[in-house]
Order: C-alpha cells, then sequence, then structure tokens
C-alpha cells in the first residue's frame, strides 16, 4: 500500500487503464458528495471482495484517509492485493486540492 497525495491519486488515475477506483465512506456519507469512485461501505468489504480484481491498481479513498488505509491492510493480508494507493487525507483533502466544490457535510 501507498500513501499518495490527492493530487499524485490524479496522476495515477489518468495514467492507469484499468484502475479500480473505491470509495469506502458509508453509503449517506457518499451520496452526500462523491468524485465518482465506487462505493463500497469498510464494513461490507469483506461480501463484495468478490467484485474486485485484485491483479488491478485500486486506488482507495475516505472521508480522512483512516477507513481506506484499514481496508488496505485488510485487502493486502487477507485477499493478495499488491498493487493499492491510498488517498492521503481522503476527500477532505480531495476537495482541498483537487475538487472544491464536492460537499462533505
Amino acid at each position: 500500500m501507498k500513501l499518495v497525495t490527492p493530487s499524485a491519486a490524479q496522476t495515477i488515475i489518468q495514467s492507469q487503464n484499468p484502475i479500480q477506483l473505491i470509495d469506502v465512506r458509508e453509503t449517506y456519507e457518499f451520496d452526500y458528495g462523491n468524485n465518482g469512485f465506487v462505493n463500497i461501505p469498510m464494513a461490507e468489504m469483506a461480501e463484495k471482495v468478490a467484485i474486485l480484481d485484485n491483479n488491478l491498481p485500486t486506488v482507495l479513498i475516505c472521508r480522512s484517509g483512516k477507513r481506506a488505509e484499514a481496508v488496505a491492510i485488510f485487502l493486502e493480508k487477507c485477499y493478495g492485493f499488491t498493487d493499492l494507493f491510498v488517498i492521503d487525507g481522503g476527500m477532505i483533502a480531495w476537495k482541498e486540492i483537487i475538487d472544491p466544490q464536492i460537499q462533505l457535510d
């Protein structure tokens, strides 16, 4: 797992194809404002991990980065994911650096 800034994540997203973009926030958080990632809440990851490909680069985000980091560790240890990127600072940093129009609160 690599912690990356929102700017570095955006570069990775633009340069990798195919790539998985996963938002691990709760559905109500995601519905309030998101950046187009697929929403798989942290609590549902174990039951939905089968829809992911552990061979693809995967970018994870949450509100601040902590849940995404925990999910990344889980995916590495339990499912063999090796190409994981966690956006440091999560959606808070994404809003500050990439898209100030996203609603979080």
